[in-house]
């Protein structure tokens, strides 16, 4: 299993990350309207172009990181349409 998830994500399995259980997918808490953890950091990462960090989260063991890093490369195109649209 290991050497399977290694060749599809580059990346080594992360049996601690695999039962990772900080990040729940989501971009606003439905009770509270607070920030999700995950959601706040992938805007950091957005913002800033870290590309590399973008790289680690699609490639995560953990499945609600590689859908924030799939939502960032979405954020990340729908960013740079806009600003070629402005120019």
């Amino acid at each position: 299993m290991k050497s399977e998830f290694k060749s599809i994500f580059r990346n080594s399995l992360s049996e601690v990350e695999l039962f990772e259980r900080e990040f729940i997918f989501g971009d606003f808490c439905s009770f509270g309207g607070i920030e999700t953890k995950g959601h706040k950091c992938i805007v950091k990462i957005v913002n800033s172009k870290d590309l590399s960090s973008l790289k680690k989260w699609l490639s995560s063991t953990n499945t609600e990181k590689q859908l924030f890093g799939f939502l960032g490369l979405y954020m990340l195109q729908k960013k740079d349409i806009n600003q070629q649209m402005r120019n």
